[in-house]
């Protein structure tokens, strides 16, 4: 009767144990798939959008700035480099976000997952404004040189120096 009773008990143990384990396991293979709340989640759209408008503004600027008489071949080439180092940053926010997005990548809870999606897209965001500006500035830079270039040859008019 006495070892029945202890079989018994064990065996309870082991039960509530394996039920104990199945619970935990089951809580971290949640972890690591990514509901449809997340994927759904609009600022995942928004980074893929302000990554697409970098990459249209850079080609923009480029082709811009090739066609200018008022950058030298070093200038243009520095600018690229800016471009491509810009590229390269908005290429990884889009590289941690598919992560993010991927099943079986990484263990997070859905709202783990939506606040590293927020600080990407403030990232995406900070990146945008950098090419928006670096491209204008450029711009303002070619139409500066542009300035000073008509006025030195409206001063030579002026003058009647000639070329």
């Amino acid at each position: 009767m006495g070892y029945q009773n202890s079989k018994n008990k064990l065996s309870l143990i082991g039960e509530s144990k394996n039920k104990e384990y199945a619970l935990h396991r089951n809580y971290f293979n949640s972890l690591k798939t990514v509901s449809p709340l997340v994927t759904k989640y609009k600022k995942v759209a928004q980074i893929i959008g302000l990554v697409d408008k970098m990459m249209k503004e850079q080609h923009h600027s480029i082709q811009w700035i090739k066609k200018q008489e008022f950058f030298s071949l070093p200038e243009v080439s520095q600018v690229k480099e800016v471009f491509s180092r810009v590229t390269a940053d908005a290429s990884q926010v889009l590289e941690d976000l598919f992560e993010i997005l991927q099943d079986d990548h990484l263990e997070m809870t859905d709202s783990e997952r939506m606040s590293r999606i927020d600080l990407l897209y403030e990232e995406a965001q900070e990146q945008y404004q950098f090419c928006k500006s670096f491209g204008n500035d450029s711009r303002m830079l070619a139409l500066l040189r542009w300035k000073e270039k008509n006025e030195v040859r409206i001063s030579r008019a002026i003058g009647g120096i000639k070329n």
